[in-house]
């Protein structure tokens, strides 16, 4: 009866959730006449649910469950700890913690071979790396708990696991993969008769068969989304304003406006009773609007396309800005309102030019948070690999100092070994952390001068030309500080991305590039009627710079030579990608001089010219019959 009456208790406690709240209280009852550790420290996760609002409450928790997990000593026990520890980081919102803290959880659970725990753990790791936007680590997790799930024949857990890897195949762009994965997921909780999850994979294969332009199938899954909706009880308005949102979306792709028109309305009263969103109420607001535009009902259409703009003025959500301004202006239009449809122009416009300048940023910004986090990983999983490596020395040890252990003496020094190891390993590992925070200062602080050093060569190239009379020392002198500018551009721009990626825009290149050089070069002043065709093409640093050293050599010659003497010239600049290559064309129209840049030359200009096409593996032809044209081509990739 003594050891029946606490597992009939810690049993009630488990199963009466339903009937009414557990507080704090009652809970530390329960713990308190737990039958043994085990089952305490996992009531312990639940108290720590119950404080869930109170933060000190749940670390002092926390600090009882270390304690518990020590005196148990056990892999179970430390990965319980770990695993509640990192929960604990999640709710404070420090994900990098969290995910550190839940990987080593997992390192204990392994040595264990507690699967269910491990499938547990995968699935909320992958759930912590969303907000680090890794895909890879997403599916890696996702993928790890989805083959526990099967080892246990877990049906629901495989349902999660799958979904979350179509919505990361489907962001990579594998539609066929995820369309697999999304099938497999809605087959399993169609079974299952799970509601709740059917509405996740059936709503993402609407969005994913929109995304490959088939409307109908995303109507379709659409229309099946919104009855599994209805079909929950009570029915979830989040779900339905959401659904109709996109219905109406997909309508109005078919041009059926009358369709669309009624299921945005839908959204806009489910989205009303549903969230205080600004931003959502603004875009079901504004679709309203544009199905009545759309319908030729532009009296209509103006309020709502105009509470629609006033509601994206208030976040300032741009996209939102330049689609509502456009509308506006079309119904101005259709109302003969001709001041008001130019200024809605005026409008779009601005906000276009804001737009792109912050996708720029944007851009910036995730590639420096994606590289950050691809270095972290792999410090983590160093650390964790280290970890791992050292934990199994000490297994070895721990198995061949125990075969001689056999006085108490000798065990207990040996106990204090271990902890005494346990604690090195701690602060090795808050060096190695430490470290590589001076590392990532280190190489911002390195980038940032390269950058200023470049600036300083070409200041003392210009500066040195000041004291040359030698023309042409003085002429060598100013190509060189070109050179250095037309390299120094790149670096600018790297700088800015803070070297998160090595690809740069060839055109924002070299237009910056062509612009410098005619300001410096035309001191003449003579009218230059130029024809520049550039296509928007990436390149990394190691081609880029080879790239624009070639345009610098030729564009100075045509400006020393072609344009001598002349009351105008003509020069034409194009840049563009023909299937797998890369093409260069630049032609003056002066007395042809290209023989200074010929295969044949032995000039300085010819040789960098040749030595540079060598190194992007491509060739360059000079043609100076009709004035000069030089060609250079190498392959994309």
């Amino acid at each position: 009866m003594r050891i029946l009456r606490p597992l009939l208790i810690v049993l009630l406690a488990c199963t009466c959730g339903r009937a009414q709240k557990i507080t704090p209280d009652s809970l530390r009852t329960i713990i308190t006449n737990a039958p043994n550790d085990s089952v305490r420290i996992r009531l312990y996760s639940r108290l720590l649910s119950a404080q869930r609002k109170d933060s000190s409450a749940m670390l002092g928790t926390l600090d009882t469950m270390r304690r518990l997990s020590e005196r148990m000593n056990t892999d179970f026990a430390r990965g319980y700890h770990l695993k509640m520890r990192s929960w604990y980081e999640k709710r404070m919102k420090r994900h990098d913690r969290a995910r550190e803290l839940n990987l080593r959880s997992l390192a204990e659970f392994e040595k264990a071979d507690l699967t269910k725990l491990l499938m547990d753990g995968h699935t909320e790791q992958a759930y912590l790396w969303r907000s680090a936007n890794n895909l890879e680590r997403i599916f890696f997790h996702a993928e790890k708990a989805l083959g526990y799930a099967r080892e246990l024949d877990d049906l629901p857990e495989m349902g999660i696991s799958l979904n979350s890897m179509g919505i990361v195949q489907r962001r990579l762009g594998d539609k066929e993969a995820a369309t697999r994965y999304f099938r497999q997921t809605l087959a399993i909780f169609t079974e299952l008769n799970d509601t709740k999850n059917q509405f996740s994979p059936t709503l993402n294969l609407s969005n994913l068969y929109s995304d490959l332009g088939r409307t109908d199938s995303a109507i379709y899954y659409g229309n099946l989304a919104l009855d599994i909706a209805n079909r929950q009880e009570p029915p979830n308005k989040n779900q339905l304003a959401y659904i109709y949102n996109n219905l109406g979306v997909l309508y109005e792709k078919q041009k059926d406006y009358a369709t669309a028109l009624a299921t945005s309305r839908k959204a806009l009263r489910y989205i009303g009773e549903t969230t205080e969103d600004v931003t959502a109420l603004s875009a079901a607001t504004g679709n309203v609007g544009n199905n009545l535009l759309q319908l030729g009902r532009f009296r209509e259409a103006l309020p709502y396309l105009q509470r629609s703009m006033a509601q994206a003025r208030t976040t300032n959500h741009l996209p939102s800005l330049e689609q509502r301004s456009a509308q506006l202006a079309k119904t101005h239009a259709g109302l003969g309102n001709l001041d008001s449809v130019i200024h809605y122009y005026e409008e779009h416009d601005a906000f276009v030019s804001a737009i792109t300048d912050s996708l720029q940023l944007q851009a910036v910004a995730e590639m420096e948070a994606r590289y950050q986090n691809k270095e972290k990983q792999a410090e983590i999983d160093r650390l964790a690999l280290e970890d791992e490596i050292k934990s199994l020395r000490l297994k070895r040890q721990n198995r061949l100092i125990g075969g001689g252990l056999l006085v108490l003496g000798l065990l207990g020094s040996f106990l204090y070994f271990l902890l005494q190891q346990r604690r090195r390993i701690r602060a090795q590992n808050e060096t190695i952390s430490l470290a590589l925070n001076e590392k990532n200062t280190l190489l911002k602080e390195i980038h940032h001068r390269v950058k200023n050093n470049l600036q300083m060569v070409s200041s003392l190239l210009s500066l040195q030309s000041d004291y040359i009379e030698d023309d042409a020392a003085l002429d060598a002198l100013k190509m060189g500080q070109s050179r250095v500018r037309s390299m120094a551009i790149i670096h600018q721009k790297l700088y800015m991305r803070d070297q998160v990626s090595t690809a740069v825009s060839a055109k924002d290149y070299l237009d910056q590039l062509i612009s410098e050089l005619m300001q410096t070069l035309n001191v003449s002043g003579v009218p230059l009627k130029m024809t520049k065709r550039i296509e928007e093409v990436n390149l990394d640093i190691d081609r880029l710079i080879p790239l624009g050293l070639v345009a610098n050599e030729v564009i100075t010659n045509a400006m020393k030579y072609a344009f001598v003497n002349r009351d105008s010239g003509r020069l034409d600049i194009d840049f563009r990608r023909n299937d797998n290559d890369i093409e260069l064309i630049i032609a003056d129209d002066g007395p042809g001089l290209g023989r200074e840049l010929s295969t044949t030359s032995h000039s300085f200009g010819s040789l960098l010219i040749r030595t540079f096409a060598e190194q992007l593996e491509g060739t360059v032809e000079v043609d100076d019959t009709e004035g000069t044209r030089v060609a250079l081509r190498f392959p994309f990739t």
